[in-house]
């Protein structure tokens, strides 16, 4: 059985502070990563492997993200046990 969990992390340039300073990447895109890492965690039933997907300075408003098509691709190919993202309902569900 695969036990890899897959996370996907965005945040637009719109709405972070990515490049401001020597900031490679958002504060948000911290706080999805840690969240997540925090959810996984307590859970009795989830373990392995953790792969992250970060899209920081791409829109939400579609899908041509090129973090969010890896990791599309790789869901529909069964690499992954279980998907998950803070606000996100993948396609695919």
């Amino acid at each position: 059985m695969n036990d890899k969990i897959a996370i996907y992390l965005r945040l637009s340039l719109a709405d972070g502070d990515l490049k401001k300073g020597s900031k490679d990447e958002s504060n948000s895109i911290e706080n999805q990563r840690m969240l997540l890492h925090d959810y996984i965690g307590k859970q009795e039933d989830l373990f392995g492997e953790i792969v992250e997907y970060v899209d920081d300075g791409y829109t939400g408003t579609n899908f041509n993200r090129p973090a969010f098509s890896e990791n599309d691709c790789g869901f529909e190919a069964g690499r992954y046990k279980s998907h998950h993202g803070k606000g996100f309902i993948p396609p695919w569900s």
